[in-house]
């Protein structure tokens, strides 16, 4: 009789087998980095860490403009493409997204109503940007407002991290 050694392989559920625990593997080794780092920033005094915000604060209009109740003004931020609508709420200025917080449509202001309006989930919101129907969940952004020598100025919040920072116009 012929003695035939028998090589010893993987098969291919063996193969199957070692990838899928692999992959389980690092699943749960990210999750649990993720948990961890959760874990010990909570436990961390607040001031370890830096503000991811800062404000920026730009001139929309000068108050003349919007002194009274129920004036509005749209005011377009160039630099990072975002409108805001400034109201005189009963002598109070305000500023507000004009971005929906449902799905990102725009959102008009109905002055004759005193809400805005979001045509496309009929959404409405009140003028202190609170919802009153539809699918929104969240109120409009509020931004602060300054008047400072009879101009306004509105503060939009900016992440720290730039990218111009860390990489050049012509590429990386």
């Amino acid at each position: 009789m012929e003695n035939k050694s028998e090589e010893k392989g993987i098969t291919r559920r063996g193969f199957f087998q070692r990838i899928l625990v692999g992959f389980g593997l690092i699943i749960s080794a990210g999750a649990t980095g993720a948990i961890a780092s959760q874990l010990l920033k909570s436990l961390m005094p607040s001031g370890w860490f830096g503000e991811p915000y800062v404000y920026r604060k730009v001139y929309a209009a000068p108050i003349t403009e919007i002194n009274q109740v129920g004036a509005s003004i749209i005011f377009e931020d160039k630099a990072n493409n975002r409108k805001a609508i400034l109201i005189n709420n009963g002598g109070n200025i305000q500023a507000f997204s004009l971005v929906c917080t449902h799905l990102g449509c725009q959102v008009f202001w109905e002055k004759e109503r005193g809400k805005f309006l979001c045509p496309c989930h009929t959404a409405v919101f009140a003028a202190d940007g609170s919802v009153e129907s539809g699918p929104p969940e969240k109120s409009l952004d509020q931004y602060p407002v300054e008047i400072k020598d009879g101009l306004v100025y509105i503060s939009f919040r900016e992440p720290t991290w730039q990218p111009e920072q860390y990489f050049r116009g012509e590429g990386l």
